[in-house]
């Protein structure tokens, strides 16, 4: 899917995915398991004279024969873990704000989640969140693999909100475990909030250690 995030492109239809039903597991109830519902980034449309000028690729639900294009997103909830099970597709979650992104073993099976903290770190939905994920990992059915925090020691190039666009970050997980993170703006002054431009994919570093304090 990176390959398809291509820095200058257009990216429409992200807010627009269908979530799924989340159920919730035994023993776990700030945990919630959404489905592993596949997209794909469809083929690019280019505007101007007979093509030439920007490119739009529209979000798309179903597989596309080509892999590269597929992914499965997995949604935010504050004050919950959200997670999917890992289905050999690339991962794409967001908006992010701070949350940390875990690829981790449920009941031995590999899992990927979104540690839904909100807002200051002491709020209560933060607070919430980081007890559930901190009582999984003590009772010995959740073990960490690897995580990130997306917005973290982000280049300077990728932080350019301003009064004319505001940029969202968003978190990728490819099937291979590498973490990036993908900086995207939408005008502010455009008819459409969900038409975003790629500002760039950033390879992050995981670590062995979930930082919630």
């Amino acid at each position: 899917m990176r390959k398809k995030l291509r820095t200058g492109r257009f990216i429409d239809g992200i807010k627009d995915i269908a979530l799924g039903t989340a159920a919730t597991p035994s023993g776990l109830d700030d945990f919630l398991e959404f489905p592993a519902l596949a997209y794909k980034i469809g083929r690019s449309e280019g505007s101007g004279w007979c093509g030439s000028g920007s490119r739009t690729s529209a979000v798309l639900a179903g597989l596309d024969a080509k892999a590269h294009r597929n992914f499965v997103w997995l949604p935010y909830v504050p004050g919950k873990v959200s997670y999917i099970r890992a289905c050999g597709m690339d991962v794409l979650s967001g908006d992010m704000t701070g949350c940390w992104i875990v690829r981790f073993l449920l009941d031995g099976q590999p899992c990927v989640g979104h540690i839904g903290t909100y807002d200051m770190v002491t709020a209560p939905l933060s607070l919430k969140a980081k007890a559930a994920w901190k009582s999984a990992v003590a009772s010995g059915r959740v073990r960490l693999i690897s995580g990130f925090d997306p917005i973290a020691h982000l280049p300077a190039a990728a932080r350019c909100s301003n009064e004319t666009q505001l940029v969202s970050y968003f978190a990728l997980v490819e099937r291979t475990g590498r973490f990036h993170t993908v900086a995207m703006a939408r005008s502010l002054h455009s008819s459409s909030d969900d038409h975003w431009r790629v500002i760039g994919t950033y390879p992050m570093r995981g670590s062995a250690f979930v930082r919630l304090d």
